[in-house]
């Protein structure tokens, strides 16, 4: 059996394309359908059929794929395993994030850690917090960072840097000139809000209702999936919003937003850095975990 084949064949069902498979892996459509052809004649038995635009697996094709996952899966940490029996760390190093800290925070200290340790390979994924969990959960990634504290028998975090929310409005709004707002003032505003997944909306949310604000009864115009989406639109007049104050640094002095703070609430933060709790640990991981008690974010990022 050719693992590469295996490999080849997980990622053609993951994506749901030939095409994509093949550009995710580098290599060409016709040899990403030879090697899929060579496992259906190996078995004796068609593993993938066209629906539509999507590739999809038969029944046999789910077999394979779940053991298949479970053999890739097994060779990872094996090589992990072996990189643990070398002096020099090394090896991969998957990083999940969130917006906040995959866009503004991971980028600059994981160019830190690299110079530290250069032979060590990492890959930055970003999506929402709750896939980050997710993904850390099913051993899809190695470490996690996200903008909430995560409560979960099975994972375990450390602190990755502070962070504040901070309201911010278009220029031309009724609060652009003030200091500060009441969160009660909050009530019939146009928001523009992150999707329901994202730890900045699992924040605010939780705070405004603990102020007593009806959370149900919120005035959202719209939701989108990243933090320069919302600026974008709260510049372009369509409501207000809160975002990372780290996401607004260099918009600081600008004309375009107006920066405030809630009066009433505290929207203070921490970013978390979050990993497995398992005997087993990836050793770069964990060089990484330890690289990031010994900096201090907040000043390393000024």
């Amino acid at each position: 059996m050719n693992i590469n084949f295996l490999h080849t064949f997980a990622t053609v069902i993951e994506m749901d394309s030939i095409s994509k498979a093949a550009k995710n892996l580098n290599i060409t459509q016709p040899a990403v359908s030879k090697q899929i052809s060579a496992l259906e004649e190996q078995y004796g038995i068609k593993l993938l059929e066209r629906l539509g635009r999507r590739m999809v697996p038969t029944e046999a094709g789910n077999k394979l794929y779940k053991h298949a996952k479970i053999i890739l899966t097994h060779l990872e940490k094996l090589e992990e395993e072996m990189n643990e029996l070398v002096s020099e760390i090394r090896g991969r190093l998957v990083i999940g994030a969130s917006t906040i800290p995959g866009q503004y925070i991971l980028p600059k200290i994981i160019g830190a850690f690299k110079k530290e340790y250069p032979q060590v390979k990492t890959f930055l994924e970003v999506a929402d917090s709750g896939k980050v969990v997710q993904k850390l959960l099913d051993h899809e990634i190695h470490l996690g960072a996200v903008g909430t504290r995560v409560q979960h028998e099975k994972i375990a975090s450390v602190k990755l840097a502070g962070d504040e929310l901070v309201l911010i409005t278009p220029p031309d709004h009724p609060f652009a000139n003030r200091v500060g707002v009441r969160a009660a003032e909050l009530a019939g505003e146009n928001l523009v809000w992150r999707e329901s997944d994202s730890g900045t909306r699992q924040e605010v949310e939780g705070k405004l209702a603990k102020a007593g604000l009806n959370i149900e009864n919120l005035m959202i115009v719209a939701e989108f999936g990243s933090t320069e989406a919302i600026i974008s639109a709260v510049e372009a007049g369509l409501g207000v919003s809160f975002v990372s104050r780290w996401a607004v640094q260099k918009k600081a002095g600008q004309q375009s937003l107006a920066v405030l703070n809630l009066e009433d609430v505290s929207l203070d933060r921490n970013l978390y850095v979050i990993y497995p709790k398992r005997k087993y640990f990836n050793r770069a991981a964990e060089a990484f975990i330890n690289f990031l008690r010994s900096l201090n974010a907040e000043d390393f990022l000024k």
